[in-house]
């Protein structure tokens, strides 16, 4: 675990392109949603709404329109904490990704969305774990990855295994209330974790940002449709989500 920490002490960024009209009743909890068709402007955003990227901007094939190229040859993009992202209420992020990598081969961390950047102040991110980095990203386990120095290091994380992540386009969820942490992949209900602490604004405070992505040149990857809602997602939510996602690209097959 500890070296997934050292490997991540970064801020990743990036968000999404999806039109806000889905009938899937979410529109009002909607507090920031960032589209990648050529821009890291977010769509819906109460703080500053244009992204900062490290790096050129590269945008490739997603699922709604384009998506943010990431790591070899990609970037990472950079939004204000402040109105966006809140840790002391209940909240959700979701975002697509795709990893494009041989089946089997082994490869570092690969950090979606999070803040903070001191592997000593502290991290919250949702990634694809580093540790073993002998093998294939599917066969690694994805989720938060929590510390900081009030706090234990620990991982909450779900097996990725059968969803087969080095290849095609997945959703993830990561979602707070009630003092627990959930993890979804691909729409299956959340396993939930109680952390020694629930999460807080406090804790992140130093960090005034909040990223997606990141220009680490280590696996190439795509992330795509960035949200964070006020509020804990349902199972039934999360599915809803999925459903739109897995619909639109069977369109485009």
């Amino acid at each position: 675990m500890n070296g997934s920490v050292k490997r991540l002490g970064m801020v990743f960024l990036t968000l999404s392109a999806f039109s806000l009209c889905a009938d899937n009743g979410l529109d009002d909890f909607l507090k920031f949603h960032a589209t990648f068709d050529d821009s890291v402007e977010a769509v819906v955003a109460e703080g500053e709404s244009a992204g900062k990227p490290v790096r050129k901007a590269n945008f490739t094939q997603g699922v709604f329109g384009k998506a943010l190229k990431c790591g070899k040859g990609g970037t990472g993009v950079n939004y204000l904490v402040k109105d966006n992202l809140d840790l002391d209420n209940p909240g959700s992020v979701t975002l697509w990704f795709k990893i494009d990598c041989v089946h089997g081969t082994k490869g570092p961390a690969i950090g979606f969305f999070g803040t903070g950047y001191s592997t000593e102040k502290g991290i919250l991110s949702l990634t694809v774990l580093n540790d073993p980095m002998k093998y294939c990203p599917c066969m690694r386990q994805i989720g938060f990855m929590l510390f900081s120095k009030r706090r234990k290091t620990k991982n909450y994380t779900v097996f990725s295994g059968k969803n087969r992540i080095c290849s095609g386009w997945h959703f993830l969820t990561g979602s707070w209330a009630g003092g627990k942490l959930f993890v979804s992949l691909d729409g299956q209900p959340c396993r939930s974790f109680e952390p020694d602490k629930p999460l807080s604004n406090a804790e992140f405070e130093y960090c005034r940002k909040f990223g997606v992505g990141s220009a680490l040149d280590r696996w190439e990857y795509a992330v795509d449709d960035l949200r964070i809602y006020g509020k804990r997602l349902s199972d039934s939510e999360i599915k809803s989500l999925y459903d739109e996602g897995i619909k639109q690209l069977n369109k485009t097959k």
